[in-house]
């Protein structure tokens, strides 16, 4: 699974559960019909719907570690040399609530986000920085609808993954001079251990 897929799903499971939660403070509330992302290919939902999109990603160059391992390079008989990088990363996304009471939605959505005992749900991935919701009506099919809109960030560890060539060993053979005499060492040998 993929990085962004890892978030997108973190982030419907949690949007899912707040507004599930919403329904046991106010028994009227209308729970959403539909968490999509952004560009999905779909007819708009009917009833209020939310919809994520990922703005960016950019390295916090605060951590980076490096790990190996060796695996069966299959039908060679080679071994493998995997070096896994982690790094620390931060993903700006953007939430909009397309709803009559949208505004009052986000607002829910990203307090739960603030609380610590509520954004359990977000772990490995943390909330680093939120904006305020912004209400922003929007034109749909000639018709007015509620539109709020919150962007945040979220931080995680993300690991890659990437095969390097290791030499295996190689003869080195040093020649040189000194003080008019000529120097010829013996062959070295490194070797991988």
């Amino acid at each position: 699974m993929s990085t962004t897929d890892a978030i997108y799903d973190r982030l419907y499971d949690f949007i899912v559960a707040v507004d599930t939660d919403q329904k046991l403070i106010d028994p009227a509330h209308l729970a959403l019909s539909d968490v999509r992302r952004a560009w999905q290919d779909a007819s708009r939902p009917k009833g209020p719907y939310a919809v994520m999109q990922l703005l960016s990603e950019r390295d916090l160059n605060e951590t980076e570690c490096y790990a190996y391992d060796e695996i069966a390079y299959p039908g060679a008989g080679l071994d493998r040399v995997v070096e896994t990088s982690t790094r620390a990363r931060g993903f700006l996304i953007d939430v909009e609530i397309y709803a009559e009471n949208a505004l009052d939605r986000a607002r829910s959505i990203c307090s739960a986000m603030n609380r610590p005992a509520a954004s359990i749900g977000l772990l490995p991935w943390i909330v680093a920085e939120m904006k305020e919701p912004r209400f922003i009506p929007a034109l749909d099919q000639q018709r007015w609808q509620g539109k709020a809109v919150f962007t945040f960030e979220m931080r995680g560890l993300v690991a890659t993954k990437t095969i390097i060539d290791v030499i295996d060993g190689v003869d080195v053979a040093v020649e040189g001079q000194i003080a008019n005499q000529t120097i010829n060492t013996a062959d070295i040998s490194v070797s991988r251990s």
